[in-house]
């Protein structure tokens, strides 16, 4: 079973792209220009608060789940790793709930690390995924056959 990235994950990763380059010309056009623009400042803020949020491209992978165990391919730079099922002790879960003044917004809604016997944890986010619920399922019943 592969994992399937849901359309927004994409939109999400466009739209940062598109902020970031308008950012980016707006610095770059008002560096050659020689404007002497209030703006500049902030807008050289928010390039490289981009710029860093743009570091977590890196850590995005794709799931390959066989008979063997979990094949974790990076995204980028398409390294690969395989993880047994007997090196991974479980799942782990927190609880992301947004607030506002108010109070919450939702009940928020759960973020599951794959947690290594080795302390690594690997997320699987039902925010990324558009097949979430089929590869828990999937992982907790190889997992249960190895034990």
């Amino acid at each position: 079973m592969k994992s399937k990235f849901r359309n927004l994950f994409w939109v999400r990763i466009g739209m940062g792209f598109l902020v970031f380059g308008l950012v980016l010309y707006f610095c770059l056009d008002s560096l050659f220009r020689n404007i002497k623009d209030i703006m500049i400042l902030p807008a050289f803020i928010v390039l490289l608060f981009l710029f860093y949020l743009s570091s977590g491209l890196s850590k995005i992978h794709t799931l390959t789940i066989s008979e063997n165990g979990i094949e974790i391919q990076l995204f980028l730079s398409q390294r690969k790793r395989l993880i047994s099922f007997d090196a991974i002790m479980g799942f782990e879960y927190e609880t992301v709930r947004y607030r506002n003044r108010q109070g919450y917004i939702s009940n928020g809604h759960k973020m599951c690390f794959l947690k290594l016997k080795n302390g690594e944890r690997f997320l699987i986010s039902p925010d990324t995924f558009e097949n979430y619920d089929d590869l828990i399922s999937n992982i907790k019943r190889n997992l249960n056959e190895w034990e």
